[in-house]
């Protein structure tokens, strides 16, 4: 199975085991907050819940060159708005942290993590008055 990393702007990413690397973990985390209100009595009122935006973290090995990371580290760089397809499949990601490790075991490569946000985009209507 191969996995992409796909943006608007620097391309795809692709992690093909025994080729160039692979990604061995995927995490999707969704949370949200409850608001409450107190009353007199000392009991709180829960009247709203938000949906924080999804976070999604990967890692993975990059084998042989730098080209993955130059390009994972341009997507964060220029904040490119990503889509993952993997065992997951997300759109709307912007890459929040990414980080390399240039262990010995793999010396033409290296391990990374990323973690991602899934954003919303809007955009603006004009509407005659």
């Amino acid at each position: 199975m191969a996995y992409t990393i796909t943006g608007r702007k620097c391309g795809t990413v692709r992690f093909i085991p025994d080729e160039n690397g692979n990604i061995q973990s995927e995490q999707v985390s969704m949370k949200s907050r409850v608001t409450s209100t107190p009353l007199e009595s000392g009991a709180d009122i829960n009247d709203h819940v938000i949906k924080d935006p999804k976070r999604f973290n990967i890692s993975g090995t990059i084998i042989g060159g730098t080209s993955a990371t130059e390009v994972l580290t341009a997507m964060r760089d220029k904040r490119d708005i990503l889509t993952y397809t993997g065992r997951a499949r997300i759109d709307n990601l912007v890459i929040t942290s990414l980080s390399f490790d240039y262990g010995a075991k793999n010396k033409t490569g290296c391990t990374f993590k990323s973690i991602f946000q899934q954003v919303e985009i809007t955009s603006a209507e004009v509407v005659e008055v």
